[in-house]
């Protein structure tokens, strides 16, 4: 009796536990989290590294060429320049000669050539220069004359004759340092000098231009011969 109880309880027990299964239906079972996989990261591009370049091989220094040091210039040899030739001396001919002068300051031959010396023939007891100015400006600008003196004596004749201006031909009234004189003549003008030989016989004697400043230029030697 015993097993046919034990085992009526356990036919109810399933049919019980049969029925609690229809109605309560099972929960459905709460789908498992899908843990996403983790995307492989894209590979990191890889920077290349900055390419360090090689030494620049430093072009090779061209060697400048020693600048040629030119060879001393030796100094072109100087032109000494001719000396000025001075005029030859003028001989008189017979007892007299013909001076000229000129608007240009100077005393001059018929020839226009510069006269710094007239030789005279000691023969001659007297020596005459008979002088024309051929310019054309006046005494009063540009005269001229002849006067005989020493040549020491030359500077005092022509500083003292400023005092008698040209009405006294620029030459002081009976000065005893002249010799001899024209008078003061200007453009196309003529006048004349006599000269006593013995007196400049010794040498030494000049003629020039008494007018101011003149005698600088327009002066000569007198030489007895």
């Amino acid at each position: 009796m015993k097993k046919t109880v034990l085992a009526s309880l356990l036919a109810l027990t399933l049919i019980a536990c049969s029925q609690s299964e229809q109605t309560t239906p099972p929960a459905p079972a709460a789908p498992a989290t899908e843990t996403p996989v983790a995307e492989p990261s894209a590979p990191a591009e890889s920077t290349p590294a900055a390419e360090t370049p090689a030494a620049e091989q430093a072009a090779p220094t061209e060697t400048v060429p020693a600048a040629e040091t030119p060879a001393a210039e030796q100094p072109a040899p100087q032109e000494t320049a001719p000396a000025a030739e001075t005029p030859a001396p003028a001989v008189a001919t017979g007892c007299s000669f013909d001076l000229k002068g000129t608007d240009a300051m100077t005393y001059a031959d018929a020839a226009g050539n510069a006269v710094p010396e007239i030789v005279v023939a000691a023969t001659c007891a007297d020596f005459t220069i008979n002088f024309e100015h051929i310019g054309k400006m006046p005494k009063t600008a540009m005269g001229h004359n002849v006067v005989i003196a020493k040549a020491d004596d030359v500077k005092a004749v022509a500083a003292n004759g400023v005092k008698a201006g040209i009405k006294g031909d620029y030459l002081q009234a009976g000065d005893p340092k002249v010799v001899a004189a024209s008078k003061m003549v200007g453009g196309g003008e003529k006048t004349s000098v006599k000269v006593p030989v013995a007196t400049i016989k010794a040498g030494g004697y000049d003629f020039f231009c008494s007018f101011p400043g003149h005698e600088m230029k327009m002066h000569g030697k007198l030489t007895v011969q």
